[in-house]
């Protein structure tokens, strides 16, 4: 039930990639983090990045953006099987057309 949001304003539509730091501690790996916005959503499965406060980069996939204001959510999909899902540190939209 975990969850973070951010405002955008998206200048042009189109296909935007998305990449997201995170540490992830070994026994915490397997869990699912969707990201949505409007009705494009993405979901990145974990992976142990050593410690959860040892960063590591992930490409989580597209999105289909449209222009105007839009709300960014990252949520826990699926639980993990032991603790925290991961640390998020900073997620990264570039245009990709």
């Amino acid at each position: 039930g975990q969850s973070a949001e951010w405002r955008l304003e998206v200048v042009r539509a189109g296909r935007y990639e998305l990449e997201v730091d995170y540490g992830c501690a070994p026994a915490a790996a397997g869990g699912r983090l969707r990201i949505s916005a409007g009705s494009a959503g993405v979901e990145l499965a974990t992976r142990p990045t050593g410690t959860a406060n040892v960063f590591a980069r992930a490409r989580a996939g597209v999105l289909e953006l449209p222009a105007g204001p839009l709300t960014l959510r990252a949520e826990v999909a699926v639980a993990p099987p032991v603790g925290e899902l991961m640390r998020l540190n900073r997620l990264r939209l570039r245009r990709v057309d």
